[in-house]
C-alpha cells in the first residue's frame, strides 16, 4: 500500500492570489452603490418637485446603496484576510491548519451567523431588484389589464420566499446564538481521533439526545460563468448520539462531547484546488420545543506524525455520555417496502417520497416557462425566450419525475432485476452474477443542499455499480436495506 505523505497543503500566497476576488467584489458592489446613489439623487429631485411616487423613488435606492456598501466591505475583508493568511503560511509552512484564522485559535464557531447574513444579503439583492417592478410597473400594468403583470409579480413572490428563509435563520440565531467547538487537539488526525466539546446555548435537554455527525465532503465545481455549479459528495461519514452533556446543565447551555475515530485512508482537508476541495464538517442537531437546534462547523482534519494505519483505538473518552448504538432497522418510510418473492425478495421505492422538493422544482419550472412565454410576447429576442423556456421544461421534467418516478428491485437466484419508471418512460435491466457472491450492496451518503440522503449501490465484480435504492433519510435504514439485498444476493 502506498503511504500518503504528511500534510503539506502548499498553495499560492493569498496576499496576492486574492486580488481577483477583491477586484470583482469591489467592482460588483460599486455598481450597486452607484446605481443607488444616482437613484437617490433622482428621487430627491422628484421629492422637491412634489411628484406622486417620490417616496418610493427616494427610499428604494438606499437598499442598493446598503447592499453595494456591504459587498465592497466584503471585498476588503477578503484582502485583509488574505494578507493575514499569507503571513501565517510563512510562519507555519508545514501546519496548514494554522493558516486558517477560524482554526488557529482553537475555538471554532458555527456557520449559523454567516448563513443568516448571506440569507439577508441575498434576500436584499433579490427584493431590491424586483421592488421597482412591484411598486412602479405592476400598478400601471394592472390598470391596463396587462396579463404580463403575472411575470412582474413572479419575482417579488420568489423574493418573499427568500425573505422567509432569512427570517427563519434569524429566529434560530436569536434563540441559540453562536455555538463553539473546542477541539481537544488541533487538528483532527487521519488515522486517529477528532475529540472535543461543542458548547451550545440549548437550555432544554432534548429527549432523543444530540445527533452528532462528522462528514468528509468532496466539493467539485464544474462549468464556467453563470453555468458554474458545485456538487458535494460525502466520501466518509460517522454518527453518534450523545445522551447527556458534559457536567451539570447550566444557564449557558449544554456542552456536547465529541469523539470520532477517522480511518487512515480518508483524504485530508484541502482547498489547494478551489474547484476540487475536501471539507470536513462537524454537525450537531437536536429536537427541542419550538425551532429545532442545529449547528455546523468546518473542522481541520489532516495527516500528521500521529497518523496510524491501524487507526487509534483504545478507550472511548466519551463512552459514558454516548447513547448505545441502535440496531439497523427497516425503513419507516411507507413509500419503501420489501416483499418476499419466490427465490428472493423485492424492494419497491415508490413515488412522491419527497413531495415538498418535487413541488418546489415543479413550481420553479413553471415559473421559468412563464418567463419565457411572456418575454417572447414582450418582444424579447427568441433565443432568450427559448433559454428560459428550456430551463423551465427541464426543471418541470425533473420535478414530475421526483413526484411520479419509482424504482423496483427484484433479487432472485443470483440475478438482480432493476425496473425504473419515469414520466412517459420505463426501463428494465437485468444483472446476473458471474460467480457466487458476485454482488455486494452498500449504503452511501449524498449531500442535497443542507440535507443528507442515502443511496444503496450494488457493487459488481469488474463492472460499474448499480443504483438500487435512493432518497433514504436514515443511515441505519439504508444499511438495513443494503444488508438485506446482500443476503438475498448470496453475499
Amino acid at each position: 500500500m502506498e503511504t500518503p505523505t504528511l500534510s503539506r497543503n502548499k498553495r499560492p500566497d493569498r496576499g496576492s492570489g486574492s486580488w481577483g476576488a477583491v477586484i470583482f467584489l469591489v467592482l460588483f458592489g460599486l455598481v450597486f452603490f452607484s446605481v443607488g446613489v444616482a437613484g437617490f439623487i433622482h428621487g430627491v429631485g422628484m421629492w422637491q418637485r412634489g411628484a406622486a411616487n417620490a417616496v418610493s423613488q427616494t427610499l428604494l435606492p438606499l437598499i442598493f446603496v446598503a447592499i453595494g456598501g456591504l459587498i465592497m466591505a466584503g471585498g476588503m475583508a477578503v484582502w485583509f484576510g488574505g494578507k493575514r493568511q499569507a503571513a501565517a503560511q510563512a510562519q507555519h509552512p508545514d501546519e496548514p491548519w494554522l493558516w486558517n484564522k477560524a482554526w488557529a485559535g482553537g475555538r471554532i464557531t458555527d456557520s449559523n451567523k454567516a448563513a443568516m447574513i448571506v440569507a439577508w444579503v441575498f434576500a436584499g439583492i433579490w427584493n431590491a431588484i424586483s421592488a421597482p417592478g412591484l411598486f412602479m410597473a405592476a400598478p400601471q400594468m394592472i390598470r391596463k389589464h396587462d396579463i404580463k403583470v403575472l411575470l412582474v409579480l413572479l419575482f417579488p413572490l420568489v423574493g418573499m420566499g427568500i425573505l422567509f428563509m432569512a427570517v427563519r435563520a434569524t429566529i434560530e440565531f436569536v434563540r441559540f446564538g453562536t455555538s463553539v467547538f473546542e477541539p481537544a487537539t488541533l487538528p483532527g488526525v487521519i488515522g486517529g481521533h477528532l475529540v472535543g466539546v461543542i458548547y451550545t446555548k440549548v437550555r432544554t435537554l432534548p429527549a432523543e439526545g444530540f445527533d452528532v455527525r462528522l462528514r468528509c465532503i468532496n466539493a467539485v465545481t464544474t462549468g464556467t460563468g453563470k453555468s458554474r455549479s458545485t456538487t458535494e459528495t460525502v466520501r466518509w461519514e460517522d454518527q453518534e448520539t450523545i445522551a447527556r452533556p458534559v457536567g451539570d446543565q447550566n444557564t449557558d447551555g449544554a456542552a456536547v462531547p465529541v469523539s470520532f475515530v477517522i480511518p487512515y485512508d480518508c483524504p485530508q482537508s484541502s482547498d489547494t484546488d478551489s474547484d476540487n476541495r475536501i471539507l470536513w464538517r462537524l454537525s450537531v442537531t437536536a429536537q427541542v420545543p419550538g425551532v429545532d437546534y442545529s449547528a455546523t462547523f468546518e473542522v481541520p482534519v489532516f495527516r500528521t506524525a500521529d497518523s496510524r494505519e491501524g487507526g487509534d483505538g483504545g478507550v472511548d473518552p466519551i463512552a459514558a455520555y454516548r447513547k448505545p448504538d441502535e440496531p439497523l432497522r427497516a425503513p419507516t418510510d411507507r413509500g419503501i417496502t420489501m416483499t418476499p418473492v419466490p427465490g428472493g425478495v423485492e424492494f419497491f421505492f415508490g413515488p412522491a417520497r419527497s413531495p415538498v422538493s418535487a413541488g418546489m422544482t415543479i413550481f420553479t419550472g413553471l415559473g421559468f416557462m412563464a418567463v419565457g412565454w411572456f418575454a417572447r410576447g414582450g418582444g424579447v429576442p427568441l433565443l432568450v425566450a427559448l433559454i428560459f423556456g428550456g430551463m423551465g421544461l427541464l426543471a418541470l421534467w425533473a420535478g414530475l419525475n421526483m413526484l411520479l418516478g419509482s424504482l423496483r428491485v427484484t433479487i432472485t437466484n443470483g440475478q438482480v432485476l432493476v425496473r425504473k419508471r419515469r414520466v412517459l418512460t420505463a426501463t428494465t435491466t437485468r444483472y446476473a452474477a458471474e460467480a457466487p457472491g458476485g454482488f455486494a450492496a452498500h449504503a452511501m451518503a449524498v449531500q442535497k443542499g443542507q440535507a443528507v440522503r442515502y443511496r444503496v449501490m450494488l457493487e459488481r465484480r469488474a463492472a460499474a455499480a448499480v443504483l438500487v435504492g435512493d432518497n433514504i433519510k436514515e443511515k441505519r435504514e439504508a444499511d438495513w436495506i443494503a444488508a438485506e439485498m446482500s443476503k438475498a444476493a448470496g453475499c
